[in-house]
């Protein structure tokens, strides 16, 4: 199927459907993703995205209860508070939902940086064409605010 097809109904009972896309009772799916969801954190002043991550039932759970973002990291296979060894946590002001369930918005009063690199968003490059070769290439929008903490993050998290 191509990306712009419209979506066969997977024999999900219309009612249902209209339930999640339209109610108000949480049916969060973690099931797409082996137990996880895709959450995007977005800073809640400016609405710059910042990060892009993964949420477990008791990350989300563990957000809910200190006001503060957890995610999940599939390398190390457990629950992580946002800027722990960093400083640079999350608070959430906001968790949304998507209509089909299966993802989560964090709006977030960012602490610090985002990202490991130092830089306020995760997105600090933007992908191009040069106009001279016709190759992709990645332009940087934001340079790091100051050298990165040693172990504030592991890559792959």
């Amino acid at each position: 199927m191509m990306p712009d097809e419209p979506v066969q109904s997977s024999g999900e009972d219309a009612a249902v459907r209209r339930e999640r896309e339209e109610g108000t009772t949480p049916d969060l799916d973690f099931g797409k993703l082996g137990g996880l969801m895709t959450a995007v954190a977005q800073d809640a002043r400016s609405g710059e995205v910042l990060m892009v991550a993964f949420m477990s039932p008791a990350s989300l759970a563990a957000t809910r209860e200190t006001g503060f973002a957890h995610y999940y990291s599939r390398s190390r296979d457990c629950i992580w508070k946002k800027g722990e060894s960093s400083g640079n946590l999350q608070s959430v002001e906001e968790i949304l939902v998507d209509c089909d369930q299966d993802a989560l918005l964090l709006r977030v009063r960012q602490h610090g940086v985002a990202c490991h690199t130092e830089r306020f968003s995760c997105f600090y490059r933007r992908l191009e064409t040069d106009e001279e070769s016709g190759r992709e290439q990645l332009v940087f929008r934001a340079a790091p605010q100051h050298d990165p903490k040693q172990g504030s993050h592991k890559p792959g998290a």
